[in-house]
């Protein structure tokens, strides 16, 4: 299959990358220019151009989409923002845009996370889009017809953690992390919030 790959050069979507490159071309697009395609999932315009510049694809995989961990009384207006242009809106319109690029059968992959399910302190604009974007995949797949649409909610990414110096005991690695994104391509989820959980080693 042909797949465009967003967010290609993070910790998840690096490892999204070597699982694909195998049995699939892929597209990667990203942020910076290291890739195929450059886009910011903030500007309308750039997903649309980098759409224009794909042609039509079997699948498109989204692991992109920031937020910042952040007291609640020290959240600004600008990171509500971000959050939501960014991991909701931006992935919102990677689908809205994207689905006129989608060949017969073609399916989508977003992500969402588990801060809203999971809380812990300074993730409240992060929930607010994580929730959001799931109310979203619900409704919108009943709507969907001849394309699938469906979300990745990763667990904790070891390789993240120990970046950052931290353990944890539900923590997912990146690779085991890929291969619900592989099921997300290759299966037939609709609709679905697939967790990373379930695929741990």
């Amino acid at each position: 299959m042909k797949v465009l790959l967003i967010g290609a050069s993070g910790t998840i979507g690096s490892a999204v990358h070597n699982a694909l490159l195998p049995q699939h071309e892929v597209i990667t697009a990203n942020h910076s220019s290291n890739s195929d395609i450059k886009v910011d999932l903030n500007d309308h315009q750039s997903i649309k151009n980098m759409f224009s510049k794909t042609t039509k694809v079997d699948a498109i995989i989204c692991t992109a989409g920031n937020g910042q961990l952040k007291p609640l009384h020290q959240h600004r207006d600008e990171d509500y923002t971000n959050v939501l242009h960014n991991k909701l809106m931006g992935q919102v319109n990677v689908f809205r845009f994207g689905v006129k690029y989608l060949n017969e059968g073609g399916s989508v992959t977003l992500t969402t996370g588990r801060a809203h399910r999971e809380q812990i302190p300074g993730s409240s604009s992060i929930a607010m889009a994580t929730a959001a974007l799931e109310g979203f995949i619900s409704a919108a797949s009943i709507e969907s017809k001849n394309i699938r649409l469906n979300a990745v909610s990763p667990a904790p990414v070891q390789e993240s953690l120990a970046k950052l110096g931290f353990e944890m005991p539900n923590a997912v690695s990146a690779s085991d992390t890929a291969k619900a994104y592989l099921d997300a391509l290759n299966g037939t989820f609709h609709g679905q919030i697939i967790q990373t959980s379930d695929y741990a080693n």
